[in-house]
């Protein structure tokens, strides 16, 4: 029996571990929120997999309802690891109506993570490079 409930149907399953899958997003103020949710494999299974391996053309599609969403996206992010399997990371470029769908989910029994301020899953720190060079101690170009 596994020592944690599924984030999503609260079932302790047995003999397997629960996968985790770390949520994350840029809100509208450009700070970056994260979410852990572990799951089974029947909730991972309905919940994430259809979204692992999908793959964009030269139009970009919500992988939710498949409408354009280029300049109205929405990103949803998630870092995937399943017990025995290579760890996946996602990109999901969502409109923002399937955003707030798909966020709701993450966010179902999940636990909120502390920002560590870093890069992965969205827009980079604003910083220039002249503050980058500074911050490692050694002079910029003029």
């Amino acid at each position: 029996m596994s020592l944690r409930p599924c984030s999503a149907c609260s079932e302790r399953p047995v003999g397997q571990k629960l996968s985790s899958c770390y949520w994350s997003w840029n809100r509208a103020d450009r700070s970056r929120v994260a979410y852990l949710q572990r799951l089974c494999i029947t909730c991972f299974c309905m919940r994430v997999l259809p979204m692992i391996g999908l793959e964009y053309g030269a139009e970009i599609m919500c992988p939710l309802c498949h409408s354009p969403s280029g300049d109205d996206m929405d990103p949803v992010y998630c870092k995937v690891y399943v017990p025995g399997q290579v760890e996946q990371a996602l990109e999901l470029p969502t409109c923002p109506k399937c955003a707030v769908a798909l966020r709701s989910q993450a966010i179902e029994g999940a636990t909120q993570l502390d920002d560590r301020n870093t890069g992965f899953g969205g827009q980079a720190p604003e910083q220039s490079a002249q503050d980058t060079w500074s911050s490692l101690g050694l002079p910029g170009r003029a």
